[in-house]
């Protein structure tokens, strides 16, 4: 599966994951040479108190030959008391510390065995006879010949000497062996503990680019693509398409929202497309109905002013404007019939022509006959006036 594919806390997970192994293998790596670097510094340690300890022995045994010699020079029980309470058993102390230091090592034991044979046979031959002689002024000048030079004392101390020197030189080499050992486990741990922490550092840094190319970098894109789109700006592409993770369902939301928004234009656009359109025709219905209403103006007003002239009697007016296709036939009909009307007229004057002369003749009989009554009752009245006036003499 292509790591861009993953969700966001499986990309975190799997870079944190190479983090905490990278972390987890150089843990182990320092602890292995921790461990390596801890063997040489419990024998380092282990060499140091021998070390000491053959120090403090070889201390203290010439601390016991000065005290044999200051006894002998002086005849002082001081120094008897010195040797015997202090200096004898903190060399005694020494050997039991270098004993149990070298526990599991039979050659070292051994040689701590000599040291402590030696030095009996020390004591046996120098410090008892020393200390036995030298108490009686006049054997003390035999207790003397012990301690000059390459005496019985030397002689006797030389092998407990050596056998001391020789534990110091085993422990002094040791310690070299060992530090050497401590520089090159230090060394291996300091270029670990490096390298480690150059290894980490560069899977935190590939990580991080990791991390910022497959999620910080399409979320920056992702941003600038919205703004964009925020700003009517629908031509922008819109990035990570295609991707499992939530940056791709991100995308594809965003992807939405831009379809939505060029839908939206569309809509907008054939909304107002048949907006105009509408009001296009809205505007032509209106100046088609003007044109009606105007033409039904002129239509009804000639077809008025025919009629009235048809009520005054004109049977000769005819509408000779053109109509509206609709009142055509109204103009037609009335023109027909306007003919119509005057051709019947013509007919009818025609027809009373004929009949005025019989009609004449016909009137002219019965005027006779009523001047006829006239004459009488003028007749009758003239005579009834004359009795008026007769009948005024009278009285």
């Amino acid at each position: 599966m292509n790591f861009g594919d993953l969700k966001i806390p499986h990309k975190l997970m799997t870079v944190f994951a190479v983090m905490l192994t990278a972390i987890a293998v150089m843990t182990a790596t320092l602890y292995v040479n921790q461990h390596e670097y801890e063997s040489p510094v419990d024998r380092t340690e282990q060499a140091y108190e021998s070390l000491r300890a053959a120090d403090t022995a070889a201390f203290r045994l010439t601390r016991q030959e000065n005290s044999l010699r200051g006894f002998l020079l002086s005849g002082d029980d001081y120094y008897v008391k010195r040797l015997e309470e202090a200096h004898k058993p903190k060399f005694m102390a020494a050997l039991d510390k270098l004993r149990v230091l070298a526990m599991g090592d039979e050659s070292d034991l051994a040689r701590i065995a000599a040291v402590d044979a030696a030095y009996a046979n020390y004591r046996k031959l120098a410090i008892e006879p020393g200390e036995a002689l030298g108490r009686d002024p006049l054997t003390r000048p035999q207790a003397v010949e012990l301690v000059k030079h390459d005496g019985v004392a030397d002689q006797a101390v030389t092998p407990v000497e050596d056998t001391i020197e020789a534990i110091v030189e085993d422990s002094e080499a040791v310690l070299a062996t060992e530090a050497a050992a401590q520089k090159k486990a230090s060394l291996a741990t300091t270029l670990a503990l490096a390298i480690g922490a150059a290894v980490t550092i560069a899977i935190a840094l590939g990580g991080g680019l990791l991390l910022s190319g497959a999620i910080v970098g399409p979320v920056a894109a992702m941003t600038a693509a919205m703004r964009r789109l925020a700003s009517g700006d629908n031509s922008v592409e819109v990035p990570a398409i295609g991707r499992k993770d939530e940056i791709g369902q991100m995308a594809a939301a965003v992807l939405t929202f831009k379809e939505a928004a060029i839908e939206k234009i569309g809509i907008e656009g054939a909304a107002a497309s048949q907006r105009r359109a509408t009001e296009t025709e809205r505007a032509a219905v209106a100046d088609e109905k003007a044109q009606v209403e105007r033409s039904d103006a002129v239509d009804f007003g000639a077809l008025n002013e025919a009629l009235d002239h048809l009520a005054g009697g004109d049977l000769t007016h005819r509408i000779v404007i053109p109509f509206s296709p609709k009142a055509e036939s109204l103009k037609a009909n009335f023109n027909a019939a306007a003919d119509r009307m005057q051709d019947a007229m013509k007919a009818i004057a025609a027809a009373t022509g004929g009949v005025n002369s019989g009609t004449d003749e016909i009137a002219s009989a019965p005027d006779d006959l009523s001047r006829r009554p006239d004459q009488q009752a003028a007749s009758r009245e003239e005579t009834a006036a004359a009795l008026d006036e007769i009948t005024a003499t009278v009285r």
